[in-house]
């Protein structure tokens, strides 16, 4: 498993390599997640999925969990939206295909590109 980040202004753009259907690797990811957000400042995340060649329900549960995470750090802040603060991109046809299953727009935004999730992110308040 192997996950890697940047900061770009208040957005953590987060590159998975790993496949996030495999219950072993769920609490590495939580784990990574919840460190990341005690040492860093941020109020959006950008998952670039390019390297993910599946997901599950598993992977599901942890994109909500990040997203509830994501959540309680911006309690504080009553100005921003909390809906689509997380945003994916590159997704594969069978990854695209899941999130569209679960529903989940508007809460976790999809874009092809890590281009124009960067400019959508940018954007938002």
């Amino acid at each position: 498993m192997k996950i890697n980040h940047y900061i770009d202004n208040d957005i953590c753009v987060v590159e998975f390599n790993l496949e996030i259907d495999e219950e072993e690797h769920a609490s590495d990811v939580v784990n990574y997640f919840e460190s990341m957000f005690e040492s860093e400042e941020f109020k959006k995340i950008l998952l670039n999925c390019k390297n993910m060649i599946s997901i599950d329900s598993t992977g599901i549960g942890i994109i909500f969990h990040i997203n509830k995470l994501l959540n309680i750090k911006l309690e504080s802040n009553t100005t921003t939206d909390k809906n689509g603060n997380l945003a994916v991109c590159n997704l594969n046809k069978e990854c695209q295909e899941v999130f569209e299953i679960c529903s989940m727009e508007p809460l976790i935004m999809m874009f092809q590109t890590e281009a124009e999730a960067l400019k959508y992110l940018h954007l938002k308040k």
